[in-house]
């Protein structure tokens, strides 16, 4: 189950009922293991796409002629940022 990046405040949500399960209701220890397994695995694929995404920067460009130009995506490396466009 691989989250997308629209997804992500889903996932979000999804691990924090997982949590909130954990930490007030009586599990048995099956059941415990099984949702902290889950739990790690969605932690896991949302710190993956923040991973991904870190260094995404989208620019605005008041000069391009067509509505879907005029967000310029830029990647930053080394953390250097550049805002030519």
């Amino acid at each position: 189950m691989a989250i997308k990046l629209e997804n992500y405040d889903k996932g979000i949500e999804e691990l924090i009922k997982i949590v909130n399960t954990l930490e007030k209701e009586q599990l048995s220890l099956e059941k415990s293991i099984e949702l902290y397994k889950k739990g790690m695995k969605l932690h896991k694929e949302l710190v993956d796409i923040l991973e991904k995404e870190e260094g995404r920067l989208f620019l605005f460009d008041e000069k391009a002629q067509d509505e879907e130009e005029k967000f310029v995506e830029k990647t930053l490396e080394d953390g250097q940022v550049s805002l030519e466009l």
